[in-house]
């Protein structure tokens, strides 16, 4: 799958069942990235496990609903 955000740092599509680890720090824009990244999967058919270490995971859900995502 071809996500937007990031395909000019991979030299192929993301195959199914990949891991990515986006690892930022809290100030960064990395956060609004790895939401737009989930969005984009989740729509292009993808599963996702999103964990969460510096927030509560209902503030990640309400992110995401913001998104229009389904959560």
């Amino acid at each position: 799958m071809r996500l937007a955000l990031i395909q000019d740092l991979v030299s192929e599509p993301v195959p199914a069942g990949s891991n990515l680890l986006v690892e930022y720090d809290a100030a960064s824009q990395w956060y609004r990235a790895s939401l737009n990244i989930t969005k984009e999967w989740l729509n292009g058919g993808g599963q996702v496990g999103y964990n969460v270490a510096a927030q509560f995971p209902d503030s990640l859900r309400a992110q995401l609903r913001k998104l229009g995502l389904n959560v």
